[in-house]
């Protein structure tokens, strides 16, 4: 492919400069129509019979490697620094891009198809450069003027950036490009790049300024921290970190339930007061620019259209998941799951992957934890909300199988004395343990339990101590005692397979009358006479 010449007057883009920017101000800077630019830097204008083709309606998503090696040539500038003005920089962290069609995938990470946000202040101080962040569904506020971000002209209400720049209309860097209403309903009317534009300054846009310690501020520095890193460390994440996708998805869940109408109440409480007379003001009105049905009825589900909104949303999950661990993080999400059944919101643990998809397993923790007191105790044990990652209970029978070889029908002497209260029932407490630990982490039934331990003890007394245990003051340690015992035991299986040994038949190795001498000698219990393996040495 031949390359075509460099530019008469080059000159590099800004820190952080968008494609399409950086496109205009060449154009602005040459005085030449944007349609005209572009051939000469190797990329034709899309016709709207060549759609299908692989030409795209903008730039700025993603380029292919032809087409960023004959830009860097004709500027002279690296082939690195053209490929970071496009979002595929963002792509796998904060967006999704399909590379075939070069189009956002707008339902995933709050995705925009297109349209851009904007900092008037920036745009004054960069004679109307634009950032490539703004164009994110996740920038709703400028770090460094302290403000939230516009949505719109104020003068014509249009979205920016939503359409390419009309390629036969010089560039007027920092002004609305859009082409007036046309009142005029007869089919003569004036069309295309010959209307007249709106041409409104957005430097001078409307901007509500925010305090340097405001909390929308500290979100929206959470959020472009965690998409730089490309992992989550923080807050919950600070010993089970994640990447920045999966963190996101946390956010974007949690955004979507916080911004439902039947959370408003509970909302306000946690925004300033700004900030929620701004989303007050924005969901009272149509969205700017309106997007599919789906995203208005399902507020967070995709990108919201203002920036007000998404910085309500964020604000609020952002102070749910920096709570230094999981269990504070717990309490802080209540409202949207325990006291949400109050405002007739149904919330169990079966239902809690509905609140979006790809999260990550420290979300789900946070949530199972959240319902925690609504759980009989054997689902606490179940769903391991007293160890350091709560988790749907394993359904492939690989952990049972783990754990029954693993676990004796009276649980180790030295463990059960630990984790006992104390109390005259003591000697039902080692076989209660050992089905504690096979229950704990599995889908599986009390009474199976019972079975899987040779009947060293009943399945109602099972489900008794559970319930004595829970009324005393140290169950949540024994519980978590419990819980990390069997994600040990599931890791390393001792030597000793307790399931094979409680299937072999003892009955001719002690007759019943020896056994029966033996434990009136020593005061010992003596057991069921059908009790196989381990119900007598």
């Amino acid at each position: 492919m031949s390359i075509p010449r460099t530019l008469p007057l080059r000159f590099e883009p800004l820190p952080g400069e968008a494609l399409d920017s950086w496109f205009e101000a060449l154009a602005h800077r040459l005085h030449t129509p944007l349609g005209e630019l572009l051939p000469q830097l190797g990329l034709p204008r899309p016709e709207h019979r060549r759609r299908t083709q692989d030409i795209p309606t903008e730039w700025t998503v993603m380029l292919r490697p032809h087409e960023t090696e004959a830009i860097a040539a004709v500027c002279r500038i690296a082939p690195d620094a053209i490929a970071a003005m496009t979002l595929a920089a963002y792509d796998g962290r904060a967006v999704f891009i399909d590379s075939d069609t070069r189009h956002v995938k707008r339902r995933l990470l709050w995705g925009r198809g297109r349209g851009s946000r904007y900092c008037p202040p920036c745009l004054a101080e960069t004679g109307g450069r634009w950032r490539l962040e703004w164009r994110l569904g996740w920038s709703f506020a400028c770090m460094r003027h302290h403000c939230l971000l516009q949505d719109a002209c104020p003068a014509c209400g249009r979205s920016q950036r939503d359409t390419p720049h009309p390629r036969l209309l010089a560039v007027h860097p920092g002004h609305c490009p859009h082409a007036r209403p046309v009142d005029d309903p007869e089919p003569q009317r004036v069309r295309g790049h010959r209307r007249p534009r709106c041409g409104a300054d957005l430097r001078d846009a409307p901007v509500l300024t925010l305090s340097e310690e405001h909390p929308t501020l500290a979100a929206q520095q959470h959020v472009f921290d965690l998409i730089a890193s490309g992992t989550a460390s923080f807050g919950t994440y600070a010993n089970h970190p994640v990447p920045a996708a999966s963190a996101l998805a946390d956010l974007r869940a949690i955004a979507g339930r916080a911004l439902a109408d039947t959370s408003a109440r509970q909302l306000a409480r946690r925004l300033p007061d700004d900030l929620l007379a701004a989303y007050r003001q924005a969901r009272a009105q149509e969205p700017v620019p309106r997007g599919p049905a789906l995203a208005d009825a399902r507020p967070g589900f995709m990108a919201p259209s203002q920036a007000a909104v998404a910085a309500a949303g964020v604000t609020a999950a952002v102070e749910i998941l920096t709570a230094p661990d999981i269990r504070q993080a717990a309490e802080r999400m209540r409202w949207l799951t325990t006291e949400a059944r109050e405002r007739d919101v149904t919330v169990t643990a079966s239902t809690l992957s509905k609140w979006g998809s790809g999260t990550s397993p420290v979300l789900l923790a946070t949530q199972l934890v959240s319902l925690e007191e609504d759980f009989r105790p054997s689902d606490r044990l179940r769903y391991r909300t007293a160890g350091p990652l709560a988790s749907y209970p394993d359904r492939s029978g690989e952990r049972v199988d783990k754990l029954a070889r693993s676990t004796p029908g009276l649980l180790w002497p030295a463990w059960a004395a630990r984790l006992s209260p104390g109390g005259t029932w003591d000697r039902f407490l080692r076989p209660a343990f050992s089905a504690c630990v096979l229950i704990t982490g599995i889908r599986i039934e009390i009474d199976t339990v019972a079975a899987e331990l040779g009947k060293a003890i009943d399945p109602d007394n099972i489900s008794r101590i559970l319930q004595v245990l829970e009324d005393t003051p140290s169950w949540p340690q024994i519980a978590a005692a419990l819980t990390r015992l069997a994600d040990h035991l599931a890791r390393n299986p001792p030597p000793i397979d307790y399931r094979h040994r409680r299937s072999l038949d003892y009955t001719g190795l002690l007759p019943d009358e020896q056994w029966e001498d033996i434990c009136r000698a020593t005061g010992a219990f003596r057991g069921s006479s059908n009790l196989v393996g381990e119900g007598r040495p």
